[in-house]
């Protein structure tokens, strides 16, 4: 797949001179695994790549067409008052990243607010900020939209671990208990499992937490059939795996391609992310009961 999208940029006249070397080399990195890197794209194509990857073949040259429509040398042709803060603040430039900088600069609540008052149409984005501005101090808001029938809850899982009043325990325990009230496979169990991830504090933090990770452990397998699941997804399920049959099938799920066996564990060299993931949900399931 890699090397179709590589020589369809490569049409597009998209890579570097270095990437059409690697391209016509096979695209072959270190340790001769096929891999396409920022170093292989032009820079003004970066955010269409990340685009590209999520569809199927047949939809590039459409999206190619919209993205550069949008996006001139990387930047929006007369961006708006949003997309501004989208390039200045968000590292995925997009509302999940803007919406994680405001952590650590609230003062961006405000000027979110007016951009999102400058906005005519109604978009997705406008509709996820303007909800994390209403949960500021209850997540009810949150809550009401997520129960109506037309929601959109893959996106509003997506935005509750971001909004400004989220706290890991009151989280995980309604996460637990809205898996348990769906027993059968859901579209959007997949972000609810993401949506339980814990940073590493809170993960200490919460050790002793009692909740029902049966009925978690229950959902993350019927995401397993699911064309995509990443990191997020395996570091959250590790959490409430309780039997090892479980982490067979979660193992048997990633395929022997996949960049998640090859992903290197942090500063430690030559170990394995995903093997350690492994370990560590065995260790869970040798624990006493909890």
């Amino acid at each position: 797949m890699l090397l179709d999208l590589a020589e369809f940029l490569r049409r597009r006249e998209l890579l570097t001179d270095g990437g059409g070397r690697s391209l016509s080399e096979g695209l072959l990195g270190r340790n001769d695994f096929v891999s396409l890197g920022l170093q292989d794209v032009r820079s003004h194509a970066h955010g269409l790549v990340v685009k590209l990857l999520l569809l199927s073949s047949d939809s590039w040259a459409a999206c190619t067409e919209e993205y550069f429509q949008t996006y001139d040398r990387g930047k929006p042709r007369r961006p708006t008052h949003l997309q501004r803060l989208y390039l200045q603040w968000s590292s995925d430039l997009d509302w999940p990243g803007l919406l994680k900088a405001c952590r650590h600069h609230p003062t961006l609540w405000p000027e979110i607010e007016t951009a999102l008052s400058r906005l005519e149409e109604p978009s997705q984005d406008k509709a996820m900020l303007t909800l994390a501005l209403r949960c500021f101090t209850t997540p009810d808001a949150w809550r009401e939209a997520f129960e109506e029938d037309d929601a959109d809850r893959s996106s509003l899982l997506r935005l509750l671990p971001l909004l400004p009043v989220d706290r890991a325990q009151s989280r995980l325990l309604w996460l637990a208990d809205t898996a348990t009230k769906h027993p059968t496979e859901v579209a959007w169990g997949i972000e609810l499992i993401r949506a339980c991830h814990l940073d590493f504090l809170e993960a200490r933090a919460l050790r002793t937490l009692e909740f029902n990770r049966a009925a978690l452990e229950r959902m993350g397998l019927s995401c397993l059939g699911q064309e995509r699941f990443d990191a997020v997804f395996v570091s959250a399920f590790r959490s409430f795996v309780l039997h090892r049959e479980t982490v067979a099938q979660l193992f048997a799920a990633i395929g022997t391609e996949d960049p998640l066996r090859r992903a290197v564990f942090g500063p430690r060299p030559g170990v394995l992310w995903l093997e350690a993931q492994k370990a560590e949900m065995l260790r869970f399931t040798e624990l006493p009961s909890r």
